[in-house]
């Protein structure tokens, strides 16, 4: 680590899933209040609609007091294959509902 940062670690968080058929999605650990942020760049709606409360309830519970989650979807709702690969569409109303 470089000077000045050794109070801030860093972890990368992968969620891993067969966009194909959606199946295999790799759950995220238990952490609890161990991050000031999560950057999750189009990489959520991967996972399907049926587990994504889940995993965005992990993640919230990952973060410190007033820590801030990014998470970017396609807009729009529902699931849907393209070229081979699953993805899970968001929007405002979408997200409130999970």
């Amino acid at each position: 680590m470089e000077e000045g940062r050794k109070d801030r670690p860093c972890a990368v968080i992968l969620v891993t899933t067969d966009a194909k058929d959606g199946k295999n999605v790799t759950v995220l650990p238990d952490w609890f209040e161990c991050f000031d942020g999560i950057w999750a760049c189009a990489s959520l709606l991967h996972v399907p609609l049926d587990q994504l409360a889940d995993a965005l309830a992990r993640l919230s519970r990952a973060l410190k007091k007033d820590g801030v989650l990014y998470a970017s979807f396609k807009y729009g709702r529902g699931e849907r294959e393209h070229n081979g690969r699953r993805f899970t569409d968001l929007n405002e109303s979408g997200l409130a509902e999970l």
